[in-house]
């Protein structure tokens, strides 16, 4: 801004610098989340001194104001008004954080008269009575150009309006908690978590869960501004035209002129200069949550731009949406899955010029659905609920045990057994890939997106974002149409045998599934109750569901043994990925197959004589026994010793010849084995003695 010297002057009467108390790692300065430090005067002054912006996220017991909406509590001397609340000037057309739509003070001469106006604070009382005047100044010769400026004033929670202290008490909330118009005392990580706490909802109201830029930002707002490249909130009028001929995007809420959204602005030949659109930090999802949006992304140079989901403390951001190029002149709408998310996190739109940027790229209407976690409450539905522990919500019963935080406070995932777990983090579990020749190729465990583009998540389902695991087929070569992976549990004991009433004989089975891709084809559950084979269809789905996981659950009765298959099968092109991810067994009991058994003590581990009805004592047949035969003539016929022992005192079974008749045969039976592998062998040990001794055989 040029000025003659003497003709321009901003005078300051009084000024004062409240350093909050924050005696941290770096002394008496702000600490970010990186480590960084911050001055204290820094703190909440509209402008992102840590990277994260940890140092502008709790700003509610600051008296602050961009003069977005009006002049805040600072008033005007009626004898020397003249500041203006506008969006621009001479010379100035953007305000202090380089938004072009958005609002500032400003006081501009008067030709022929000296221009003076006075800008006054509320009275603050932190320790005595004191006040802030902003004095501008401007002489009688300043030309037209000549401007001042002030925008985003922000006082530290050491001023005190005296109509505030007779109004309500003074906050007496601890460091970093949050302080309600009442009074109240919110935590910290109830802040931004989709749930009003305030009487009032002063807690959610920088982070709404919606949003039609047409009262504000809502707390988005453009990462690096002033690059010449940048997000910036305004009007269908202030949008650029662009080479199309297409007149400019109507706001999507109003499908008017009037309202607002935001749009990228370039007015620099930078050549790769970036606009990063960021939105409000939030405490944590419910695992339902989802974010629906509309944008406008059209010109054949408008480029791509990608949505990403960034967690606090996590280096590495994870792509949730992503456009290419153009997609005609009108809006769309999209919506994302956020799902479970119990870490900290923003949601970001960037894009990068290439330097030849001629288009429209617009962002309106955003929606977050099904956020909030349950509500405390005093009782829940015994039969069908869990009440969580020390969050007081209520869970159903179905979503125990099932790897998902669902309570808030984990209590809905303690004492789970991991045998009937797997989310892939640490490999498949006690899942195995089918190695018998049932199926042509095998499931794939990946981080991340699948490597064709418009096909397969691009998270997992138990993070929600790239580092975590899950599991999918790939559709691309050598695979071809209708190949099929399987995956195998571990065996399970029959459902009927441990339930009285067999109506309600069941465990069930849950997972989530993705299926997203133009050439979809099949994903299904089975049950097997023996050894090879599929067993019977208990689900299956077919083509593209969209670009979500999914639950499923599966209730499960059965008789027997019994084993779940989950086979994905290929589609007739490579944009058919499948994927699975936190599979859960509840109320459901491993069958353990007994490896060994000595029949130590008479313990037949489950081997029986087939004919169960001879009860005659003297019967030919399979029984345990020890030491050598009582009989005369027969001490030598039978073992003195056992095998496992090497003594008389151990067991064995044996048939004894002098309870049957020639040709008299008995069989032994194992255990029922539900499945068994390609290296499954039987070893055991005989002993066969006598004249007259018959035949051991094993069919």
């Amino acid at each position: 801004m040029a000025s003659s010297p003497g003709l321009l002057r901003l005078l300051m009467a009084f000024q004062l610098l409240f350093a909050p108390a924050l005696i941290r790692a770096c002394g008496q300065e702000f600490t970010c989340s990186q480590g960084w430090c911050v001055p204290p005067d820094h703190v909440c002054d509209f402008r992102n001194d840590c990277e994260d912006g940890h140092d502008e996220e709790y700003c509610s017991r600051y008296t602050r104001c961009d003069f977005e909406e009006s002049f805040c509590d600072m008033t005007q001397s009626p004898e020397t008004s003249g500041w203006v609340r506008t969006n621009q000037a001479p010379g100035l057309k953007h305000d202090h954080m380089g938004r072009s739509s958005a609002h500032f003070l400003s006081l501009s001469p008067v030709r022929g008269n000296k221009t003076t106006a006075d800008l006054k604070s509320p009275v603050f009382l932190p320790s005595q009575t004191c006040q802030v005047l902003i004095r501008g100044e401007l002489s009688a010769q300043s030309e037209a150009s000549n401007v001042l400026a002030v925008d985003d004033l922000s006082f530290s929670p050491g001023c005190s309006a005296p109509t505030d202290i007779s109004s309500t008490p003074p906050s007496l909330c601890p460091d970093s908690w949050f302080a309600c118009g009442d009074g109240e005392c919110i935590e910290e990580s109830r802040v931004c978590d989709f749930t009003p706490h305030c009487l009032h909802g002063e807690d959610e109201a920088g982070c709404p869960t919606v949003c039609d830029f047409d009262d504000g930002s809502c707390g988005w707002f453009e990462l690096t501004p002033g690059d010449g490249f940048d997000w910036v909130r305004g009007t269908s009028a202030e949008v650029p035209p662009h080479f199309y001929g297409y007149p400019p995007p109507l706001d999507h809420t109003t499908s008017s002129t009037e309202g607002h959204f935001m749009f990228i602005l370039k007015n620099s030949s930078s050549l790769y200069p970036q606009a990063v659109l960021q939105g409000p930090w939030f405490r944590q999802s419910a695992s339902g949550c989802t974010m629906t949006f509309w944008h406008y992304n059209s010109g054949i140079s408008v480029g791509a731009a990608n949505m990403n989901l960034r967690i606090k403390g996590d280096p590495n951001n994870t792509v949730i949406w992503r456009t290419l190029y153009d997609q005609g002149p009108q809006w769309k709408q999209t919506t994302v899955q956020l799902g479970r998310l119990t870490q900290p996190f923003q949601i970001s739109l960037s894009k990068i010029s290439l330097g030849v940027f001629d288009g429209v790229s617009a962002l309106d209407d955003v929606t977050f659905s099904n956020c909030s976690m349950p509500p405390a409450v005093a009782h829940c539905p015994k039969q069908t609920h869990f009440h969580c522990t020390h969050s007081k919500a209520c869970v159903e019963s179905l979503r125990l045990c099932d790897l998902l935080d669902d309570c808030g406070d984990g209590s809905d995932e303690d004492g789970c057994s991991p045998e009937l777990q797997c989310n892939f983090e640490e490999g498949l579990c006690s899942w195995t890939q089918e190695q018998s020749g049932g199926d042509v190729f095998d499931w794939t465990r990946i981080q991340g997106p699948t490597p064709t583009f418009n096909t397969g998540p691009w998270k997992d389902h138990t993070l929600g974002t790239i580092s975590g695991h899950y599991l999918y087929i790939e559709s691309s070569e050598p695979q071809q149409f209708k190949d099929t992976a399987v995956l195998l549990s571990r065996l399970f004991q029959p459902t009927v045998q441990r339930s009285k009433d067999p109506s309600s004989a069941h465990c069930v089975f849950r997972f989530h599934y993705h299926m997203f891709g133009s050439h979809v084809f099949c994903l299904a559950v089975y049950m097997r109750t023996t050894a090879t084979g599929r067993g019977s269809v208990l689900w299956v789905q077919y083509g593209n569901q969209g670009n979500m996981w999914h639950r499923k659950t599966l209730y499960l009765s059965s008789s027997k043994p019994f084993q779940i298959l989950i086979e994905g099968t290929v589609g007739d092109d490579f944009k058919g990925d499948i994927a699975i991810d936190d599979l859960s067994f509840l109320d459901c009991e491993p069958y353990e197959v007994r490896e060994q058994c000595t029949f130590e003590g008479g313990e037949t581990c489950g081997w029986k004589t087939v004919d169960s009805s001879v009860v005659d004592a003297h019967a030919f047949r399979w029984s345990p026994n020890q030491g050598e035969s009582t009989h005369d003539l027969e001490q030598y016929q039978r073992p003195i010793n056992d095998h496992t022992l090497g003594t008389p005192e151990g067991w064995y079974l044996c048939a004894d010849s002098s309870n049957g008749g020639y040709g008299h045969i008995t069989d032994l039976q194992t255990p029922v084995i539900a499945s068994t592998g390609a290296q499954c062998i039987l070893v055991f040990w005989y002993y066969m003695n006598g004249f007259t001794v018959g035949t051991l055989q094993v069919p």
